[in-house]
């Protein structure tokens, strides 16, 4: 409760880990609210602990892919406002005022903030929001920038699908995507906030190996995932965009978009 008994709103933090054997990540991501972080690594263990600002949830899990760590996350988040989080970012002293602030302004279910790029040499800084504005239903952001009202997913029972996203054994990128298609489906009250949410500090990509054959069948399952009456329309501007970054010839990444049609059609992975 807030001052004179009146109803406070809460922020979390939904952070997706690996290999965590303390809670030394929350000062090292700045974490300064309520938190659940997922942390893939060999034990099944849940562990609460108290802090000055709230209370953070670690649950250890055996269990693989970006995808299920969010949706884990997500099951068991609590508050009105979630801030997707990963392991390579550092939060803003100010992001629970921030959080608290943007949707009280603009009554979202879904706002969009900047993240300030700190390895400009492999994540290129995105340019900056400098206004609130209404997202365009067909954009979509990475998850990185992403915070919700907690009630728009229950309702609507969304969830990240796993069959894509790092480490979920089948199509390794555009979870985030989908995602967030998923939410313009249920609410029109989506915006950006000029504010900086997190510093990233990005890494290796764990699944990026340049635009290759899997990038292309992988992209392919995305379209047909994403918009399945579109998809052959939509697969040649991946074709125009992106023949001169890569080694293989047209009708080579037209045959592997084609392939991964099909194979999320059968949930089938990648095969040479």
């Amino acid at each position: 409760m807030g001052k004179g008994g009146e109803y406070k709103m809460s922020v979390e933090i939904l952070m997706s880990c690996m290999y965590q054997n303390d809670f030394s990540i929350v000062k090292k991501s700045n974490i300064q609210s309520d938190a659940i972080i997922v942390n893939q690594t060999n034990i099944d263990k849940v562990e609460i602990k108290e802090y000055d600002f709230g209370i953070v949830k670690m649950i250890s899990t055996t269990e693989r892919g970006l995808s299920k760590s969010r949706n884990m996350a997500l099951k068991n988040s609590t508050a009105d406002f979630c801030v997707i989080c990963d392991d390579d970012e550092v939060l803003t002293d100010n992001y629970v005022e921030m959080v608290e602030e943007a949707y009280n302004q603009t009554n979202a279910d879904v706002i969009v903030f900047n993240i300030k790029s700190m390895n400009i040499n492999f994540r290129p800084q995105e340019k900056f929001f400098e206004k609130i504005t209404k997202i365009n239903k067909y954009k979509s952001y990475s998850s990185v920038h992403v915070t919700f009202r907690r009630k728009i997913v229950n309702d609507n029972a969304l969830s990240f699908n796993s069959y894509f996203g790092s480490g979920s054994g089948f199509y390794s990128m555009a979870e985030d995507s989908l995602f967030f298609d998923d939410l313009h489906k249920c609410t029109d009250k989506i915006y950006t906030y000029p504010g900086i949410i997190a510093e990233l500090y990005s890494k290796d990509s764990t699944w990026f190996k340049g635009f290759n054959k899997k990038y292309f069948y992988d992209t392919g399952a995305f379209l047909y995932a994403w918009k399945p009456k579109m998809v052959h329309l939509l697969k040649w501007y991946y074709v125009i965009r992106l023949f001169k970054k890569t080694e293989l010839s047209v009708p080579e990444i037209t045959k592997q978009l084609n392939r991964g049609i099909k194979g999320y059609k059968n949930k089938e992975i990648y095969k040479e």
